[in-house]
């Protein structure tokens, strides 16, 4: 089946951000984009058809998430999670990001102090920092090629804030967090009135059989406490059309969020949009599947790769996502050093692990949503710039 999967291998001059912005991201020319997190993978048959029929009607007018809409979300998250959510609890966002950005209004003021547990996703920093509020950073402990966090820090920190923003599963580290360690981070957020961001927008695309579990199903008094971030949009590569969804369990929480929609008028999503997920959610958990078992075998295939040729660049073993994170810290390079290796030696547009953070200098995020043609062509060109740069002695 998994050969079934059909992949974009040029997306140049389509407006890509990946493709067609990724010499202007990164100063250079010709770089093979391997960055921003979107697929060179075409979305599941059904939901192309989908968007294909409602353009044929030629009518797209506003829409809104509907009561039909809502169900199908809700059966997703109970069939995927095991997490039963009521369709009320549902509201929109056209994005993760954006929604970011407006929770941090909704429950926090100018000044106060926002939680981030670092390296991670350089979208909450800006969010937080934007709004004039204070990044405090629970930096996570690298503890044999696994990512731990550091609950004694965390617990200092929370002393003195108003909300964390959660990566569940962790981007860049890849990590699937335990149910134990939500639940300890749910007790202290509620011993010290903490507001929880969950993004759990990665929550989709688990791999080699990690069991996720979502903050808010934890507990009602953590769920009360929680607002979760989803989106079709990592997982059926549907970033360009814009469309998440945020729920809110909690009636006077979720009247605050509103209250943030209305301040920049978005009530609803756009018509191909809200098809699209209808068709992901109802008809696309065999793509997937099949899309998350390729994921699985580009992993296994770029850590063999890297440990007969590369040894000293090393994969940190995702448990979840497309996007690996590589420990290049035994090359022995500074933060510019190790940018000009990749962009200009290995011709890579990769994202450096400095903008996720300081604890992500020396490391380097890679998207492997890509077909297998294009991995390893990346992967000959680190092993020509590491013989070159005679890292193997």
């Amino acid at each position: 089946m998994k050969n079934t999967l059909r992949f974009t291998h040029n997306r140049l001059n389509t407006d890509s951000v990946k493709w067609d912005l990724c010499d202007v991201k990164f100063k250079r020319d010709k770089l093979l984009p391997m960055w921003v997190a979107d697929m060179d993978i075409s979305t599941a048959r059904p939901v192309v058809e989908s968007i294909q029929k409602r353009a044929r009607s030629g009518a797209f007018g506003y829409t809104y998430t509907s009561a039909d809409y809502k169900k199908i979300v809700k059966n997703w998250i109970q069939k995927q999670n095991n997490w039963k959510i009521s369709p009320s609890s549902i509201y929109y966002a056209p994005g993760v990001g954006s929604a970011l950005y407006m929770l941090v209004r909704a429950f926090s003021k100018p000044g106060d102090n926002i939680i981030v547990q670092t390296p991670v996703y350089y979208v909450f920093f800006e969010a937080i920092k934007n709004n004039e509020r204070n990044v405090v950073e629970n930096q996570l402990k690298l503890i044999d090629n696994r990512y731990e966090i550091d609950f004694e820090d965390l617990e200092a920190k929370l002393k003195t804030a108003s909300m964390i923003i959660l990566s569940s599963p962790h981007n860049p580290v890849g990590r699937v967090w335990t149910q134990e360690e939500l639940k300890k981070i749910g007790e202290l957020c509620i011993k010290y009135d903490v507001k929880i961001i969950s993004d759990e927008v990665h929550s989709d695309l688990t791999l080699f059989n990690n069991k996720f579990t979502s903050m808010a199903n934890i507990s009602k008094e953590i769920s009360d406490i929680t607002i979760t971030c989803t989106s079709p949009s990592k997982a059926f590569n549907l970033a360009g059309l814009q469309l998440a969804n945020i729920i809110i369990e909690n009636k006077e929480v979720a009247k605050k969020y509103e209250k943030e929609l209305q301040l920049i008028c978005m009530f609803g999503p756009n018509s191909l949009a809200s098809e699209a997920l209808k068709a992901a959610y109802t008809k696309g958990e065999g793509w997937l599947n099949n899309v998350k078992s390729y994921f699985e075998d580009m992993t296994n295939f770029i850590d063999t790769f890297l440990k007969e040729n590369c040894p000293k660049i090393k994969l940190i073993q995702p448990e979840s996502t497309y996007l690996l994170w590589l420990d290049c810290c035994e090359l022995g390079l500074n933060e510019k050093e190790l940018d000009d290796f990749i962009f200009d030696q290995c011709k890579l547009g990769l994202d450096p692990g400095h903008i996720f953070g300081e604890s992500g200098s020396g490391f380097m995020r890679i998207n492997i949503a890509t077909s297998r043609e294009t991995i390893t062509k990346a992967l000959t060109s680190i092993h020509n710039a590491y013989k070159a740069g005679n890292y193997e002695s």
